[in-house]
């Protein structure tokens, strides 16, 4: 197998599980677990820098959520406001593009037919996924959180933060929230024929129920409950909250524990999927 994998409309895909052996030959050779996670999200930044929807949801999306929340409150927002709409604006973009990017891996791989390729590698194909959707959350979380400022910058809201330690914490979490969530739905959909679907009516719940645009004291207390179960929403809080200088680490905790839940789901459902293609010969892997 060689270094690349063409899709069924012909275009020419690198896959991140196998590796020519040294000399040209044609035999894989496994490089540690590190080699893997960074070759998938190496190939992932590659695949997203030519992507127009990637480049519209981590600009257009959180300049318009900018002109929608910052600009008629301008004169009125104080620095750790500014902040708190600064992290509700990233988290919602970030959730809005990694339907498009990281959660969407799996099934867009599974559409060019370089699925089977990725899994059956000669590396561990939950380390090469876990690579990309890295790479991916990365990527978009800089291009959103650089277009926010320069957007909030351009208005005169300059975010403020009041324990820079804490908040430089809650950024890991945002990263650490975001490839869990794409773990747990990328792997959920990956296996439906409506995943495209299934994806796009994700996003408005989240949006609504996760209190990064809307406060969550503006909603019936009946409809605030399922936000609970959102790691972002609790990431949300920290960031808040470090903002003013008092940074609330249980809020920290709690969306630890949900993206530790996450990825744990994530895990198992991606491991069932692989064990039922392999034995009822499902996603072209064999």
């Amino acid at each position: 197998m060689s270094a690349g994998a063409v899709s069924p409309s012909g275009r020419s895909w690198p896959v991140a599980g196998r590796r020519n052996a040294p000399g040209g030959g044609r035999r894989g050779t496994p490089g540690g677990p590190l080699d893997g996670f960074v070759t998938g999200a190496a190939l992932q930044w590659r695949v997203l820098g030519t992507r127009v929807m990637n480049l519209v949801t981590g600009v257009v999306n959180p300049l318009m959520f900018t002109v929608i929340l910052v600009l008629p409150r301008r004169a009125t927002l104080t620095g750790a406001d500014v902040t708190a709409q600064f992290t509700g604006i990233v988290l919602a973009s970030l959730w809005a593009a990694s339907m498009w990017s990281a959660m969407g891996i799996l099934r867009r791989e599974r559409q060019d037919g370089t699925l089977a390729a990725t899994v059956t590698g000669v590396r561990d194909p939950l380390v090469v996924l876990l690579g990309k959707m890295s790479g991916a959350i990365v990527f978009d979380a800089a291009l959103i959180a650089v277009s926010t400022l320069l957007g909030m910058s351009a208005f005169g809201a300059v975010p403020h933060v009041g324990d820079p330690a804490g908040f430089a914490v809650g950024l890991v979490a945002v990263m650490l929230a975001g490839i869990s969530a794409a773990l747990l739905v990328g792997s959920a959909l990956v296996v439906s024929r409506y995943g495209q679907q299934l994806t796009a009516a994700l996003g408005p719940p989240v949006l609504l129920l996760g209190g990064m645009l809307v406060p969550l004291s503006a909603l019936p207390r009946w409809l605030s409950w399922p936000g609970l179960a959102l790691n972002l929403r609790w990431v949300q809080e920290f960031l808040r909250s470090a903002a003013t200088g008092h940074a609330d680490w249980a809020a920290l905790g709690i969306a630890l524990a949900l993206s530790g839940a996450y990825a744990a789901g994530g895990i198992a459902l991606f491991r069932r999927m692989l064990t039922r293609a392999r034995r009822e010969a499902t996603l072209e892997l064999v």
